[in-house]
């Protein structure tokens, strides 16, 4: 429900702020003008300083992978991260965390539960979105 996804999202100020830029393009290029530097700017420092921990939750993977799709849709010049970098440090991250030890060991059961579903698809998008 659109209730618990708001809460999943508020668990983190930088999944938070990937949100609402990831938003921002779906209003009128005008209000996408006025309103996407400001989150942005704030997407940029929480990204920057959560590079620094190791390691990182489940959200910050989230959070990197809508950064990296914002940078290679909007389009803006002056608002852009580098996609190809900051998914290759998130990949980095995802090898030094225990949130993908289901996708990346060896162990890979024939049910899985919604979590593991979860992580799965998070993995494959942060690789796709790096590829792209």
């Amino acid at each position: 429900s659109p209730d618990t996804l708001l809460a999943e999202v508020r668990i983190s100020p930088l999944l938070l702020c990937a949100c609402c830029l990831i938003a921002v393009r779906h209003t009128t290029q005008e209000s996408a003008s006025n309103l996407a530097p400001r989150p942005f700017q704030e997407a940029k420092a929480l990204i920057t300083g959560s590079l620094l921990d190791v390691p990182q939750s489940i959200e910050f993977f989230q959070a990197a992978i809508l950064l990296s799709m914002w940078s290679t849709t909007i389009g803006q010049t002056p608002l852009s991260i580098d996609s190809w970098l900051l998914s290759g440090f998130t990949l980095q991250h995802s090898f030094a965390s225990d949130v993908f030890a289901p996708v990346t060991g060896e162990n890979h059961s024939a049910s899985l539960s919604k979590s593991e579903l979860d992580r799965w698809c998070i993995w494959n998008h942060l690789c796709l979105v790096h590829l792209q």
